[in-house]
């Protein structure tokens, strides 16, 4: 079966309870420099767990992690930025295609936002190329390809004369058949295969083959590839190339649209910016829309039964995490949609704004100010 992003990352967004260590490490191309960052990040750990971790707790806690900074081998394998995430029950390094600053955070979640920000941009994409004599699968995203599997037609189909047209087969009752079977047998394949994901799928091949399958194929999310009238293995990493040019595109016309959607609820007065009624919205399923500011990190701790918010001026303990983090991972166990961006690209510059579901329920604008907030956080624009 295929897997995908979505259902890679799924078990990290939603481990709770527990200590979760979160590290990034900046991929600058130096192995030293890649282990220097590891270190740092497990000298920071120790620090956080040790007010409630005995030290050989924290030994066994951090004994995957110092594996893996111990293994030049397998740091100089990772090509981009590198994730860790470990629990009591897991440990994770994930190749990261996109920028991160390192950090390392000790909380009762993992820190997710770069994952979400990487999810945002990726696009994955299955791609079927169908020749004359078999058909390809692949899968791939805006950063590789990797083939599936090549299956073989029936001899009869195999046989039939090149630039066969399907209004050719039409007179060759036999062979259109064949053609039929065999392309319903490639529907069969290829819904089997995608169970679990069904990625934007891309058909490539003459007209005479693709057609027929895209009359019958059951795969919702399938289209015919614009690009080329036919197919060949050699060409396939050409053919993913001008795959990513499209889905890049389309990617960012889902982020303009999100960014657009968010300044019209702001100038209808519909979007909420006080983070303290956000949070209390989030955990109870209201919001249906989510925006954060990517680079910025404020601490505290979120109450994930009644949305209460503690906030702190760094990250003090093994409880605090990023509340910006907390707030987009409670929006999306309840089903709402999490966009990251630059603070400068929110309305207003605001680190957070959100659209509820039921903005006619008063009681989330008439939440008063918690006297705590400092006047810090009055100036990151919070309240």
């Amino acid at each position: 079966m295929l897997s995908s992003i979505n259902v890679t990352m799924k078990p990290l967004l939603e481990s709770a309870n527990g200590i979760h260590l979160t590290a990034y490490l900046k991929n600058r191309g130096e192995y030293s420099d890649l282990r220097s960052q590891a270190l740092d990040a497990l000298n920071l750990a120790k620090k956080h767990l040790a007010p409630v971790m005995s030290s050989d707790e924290i030994k066994n806690f951090l004994e995957p992690l110092v594996r893996f900074a111990d293994d030049g081998r397998q740091l100089k394998n990772f090509k981009g930025s590198i994730g860790i995430f470990r629990n009591e029950s897991s440990f994770r390094a994930l190749s990261l295609p996109l920028d991160v600053e390192p950090s390392c955070i000790v909380a009762d979640t993992f820190h997710v936002k770069p994952l979400l920000k990487w999810m945002q941009v990726d696009r994955e994409f299955l791609l079927l190329g169908l020749e004359t004599g078999s058909a390809s699968l692949y899968q791939g995203d805006l950063y590789g390809l990797r083939h599936i599997d090549t299956v073989l037609y029936p001899e009869s189909l195999r046989n039939l004369e090149k630039g066969l047209s399907l209004e050719g087969l039409s007179t060759y009752s036999v062979q259109r058949k064949k053609l039929l079977e065999t392309m319903e047998w490639l529907n069969g394949w290829i819904m089997n295969l995608t169970t679990v994901v069904r990625p934007r799928l891309f058909i490539a091949g003459k007209s005479e083959l693709t057609r027929p399958l895209l009359q019958i194929l059951e795969y919702e999310n399938a289209s015919l590839l614009p690009i080329r009238a036919a197919f060949t293995q050699q060409k396939s990493v050409e053919i993913a190339a001008q795959i990513r040019m499209i889905l890049n595109a389309d990617a960012k016309k889902t982020f303009e649209k999100a960014l657009q959607e968010f300044h019209y609820a702001v100038d209808m007065k519909q979007a909420k910016g006080n983070v303290f009624a956000i949070a209390k919205a989030a955990v109870t399923g209201k919001i249906r829309k989510l925006l954060i500011a990517d680079g910025i990190q404020i601490f505290g701790k979120l109450n994930r039964k009644n949305g209460e918010l503690k906030i702190n001026g760094k990250d003090l303990d093994h409880e605090d995490d990023d509340i910006l983090d907390d707030i987009a991972q409670a929006v999306l166990a309840n089903g709402g949609e999490v966009t990251v961006a630059a603070r400068g690209q929110i309305p207003a510059g605001r680190p957070i704004l959100a659209i509820i579901d039921d903005p006619t329920q008063s009681h989330l604008s008439q939440i008063k100010d918690f006297d705590s907030a400092s006047e810090t956080f009055k100036e990151e624009g919070l309240l």
